[in-house]
């Protein structure tokens, strides 16, 4: 999907380029300008702006609302340009202090719908957004985004409508509050090989025209959780790594997550389900020393080929709380990492608990043994269970 995308992306911004003009910006003297802002001004829609080494920091202050933002680069309404940087650790664009403004800071903005190209740039210590486009196209590509406090106000990597579709690929995202934030609205968002470094959340998809969101071959380490599917927001979840955060399905809708790892070793559950919509669920590993799943959900959901693994004394599955119990749900032909029904059963709270358990878990038939799982060898999955690879 993502590749589909890519070209109509690509296709939006090769019209009307027979002319395109490519502007040098470089620090010493030797391109077209100094300044990225003065070569965007002087370009024409469908034109290249490469980008050489240095770091970028001079901004433009805007006032909406009363609110000041100091933009590094204003990208002109209805415009399609793409900017080629020099490489991640050689063009970077922010402020070399993180506390150095007081306004918010933007790296890329655009106040209407703009077609963006974005590759080879580092987007450091933007407090507020590295790249925002309210509405249009956007491909990133081998990109950077890091500001050294997840915590702090509601700095985004990428933030953005995207109502002709985004790819983004390759790229790394470090210690923000979000890592990419879809808005309203949105067309198809694709996800390929990016990384996502203790970001409170790595991909936060939360309106319902964010129903297209596939990620896949991404990895998500640390934070809280990894990606965040709300308010009727879905996709695809595929091959990707999760340690230690959380896959947080709350209110989602139709969603599929195969082929994954969801480790923790910090106490806290890898996968929450929360009122989804149909869910397909399989061929994933979800590990922790702590519960393993909450289920608080309703809705077709097809669980199955996952290994659900404790690996201290939680629950396998703690399901939510509720005045009555509102619905099943079907854990069957899923490995557990024991074949002893007795035992799988005292580690699921369910109805069969309290009566006020929204959830009845199905959980019969097991499977019998470690299943195939798509991105792991057979020998590094009997491994998770201390098997050796004769056995």
């Amino acid at each position: 999907m993502g590749r589909i995308l890519l070209v109509l992306v690509v296709s939006v911004l090769v019209v009307g380029q027979a002319e395109a003009r490519t502007w040098h910006v470089n620090q010493d003297g030797t391109g077209d300008f100094t300044v990225i802002q003065d070569a965007v001004d002087a370009a024409s829609s469908g034109d290249v702006i490469a980008i050489g080494p240095g770091r970028y920091d001079e901004f433009t202050t805007l006032e909406s609302s009363g609110t000041l933002f100091d933009v590094h680069v204003l990208v002109p309404d209805g415009y399609g340009l793409t900017f080629i940087g020099a490489g991640i650790g050689e063009t970077i664009i922010g402020p070399e202090d993180p506390e150095s403004h007081d306004d918010y800071t933007y790296g890329f903005f655009a106040f209407d719908a703009v077609d963006l190209v974005v590759r080879g740039i580092f987007f450091e210590n933007c407090n507020h957004r590295g790249i925002y486009i309210p509405s249009g196209t956007l491909h990133v590509d081998q990109c950077r985004f890091y500001y050294p406090d997840n915590t702090h106000g509601n700095v985004s990597g990428i933030r953005g409508g995207f109502t002709g579709g985004a790819v983004i690929e390759n790229c790394e995202f470090e210690s923000l509050r979000y890592g990419v934030a879809t808005s309203s609205p949105s067309g198809p968002v694709a996800f390929e090989s990016c990384s996502f470094l203790n970001c409170e959340t790595g991909v936060y998809a939360w309106t319902p025209s964010s129903n297209q969101v596939t990620i896949t071959d991404s990895s998500f380490d640390g934070g809280v959780v990894g990606v965040s599917f709300l308010d009727g927001a879905g996709g695809a979840i595929d091959r990707c790594q999760f340690s230690n955060c959380t896959i947080s399905l709350g209110g989602s809708g139709d969603i599929s997550i195969v082929g994954c790892t969801a480790e923790r070793d910090d106490g806290v559950r890898p996968l929450r389900l929360n009122n989804i919509g149909t869910a397909t669920i399989t061929d994933n590993i979800f590990q922790s020393n702590g519960d393993v799943v909450e289920c608080f959900s309703y809705g077709p959901a097809t669980i199955r080929n996952n290994h659900f693994i404790r690996t201290g004394g939680g629950y396998w599955i703690e399901c939510g709380y509720a005045p009555t119990h509102q619905s099943d749900v079907d854990f069957s032909m899923n490995y557990w990492g024991t074949t002893d029904l007795e035992e799988i059963a005292e580690g699921i709270w369910d109805c069969n608990d309290d009566d006020h358990a929204y959830n009845c878990v199905i959980f019969e038939p097991i499977a019998d043994g470690p299943v195939s799982v798509e991105t792991h060898s057979w020998s590094s999955v009997k491994a998770l269970f201390g098997a050796s690879e004769d056995d």
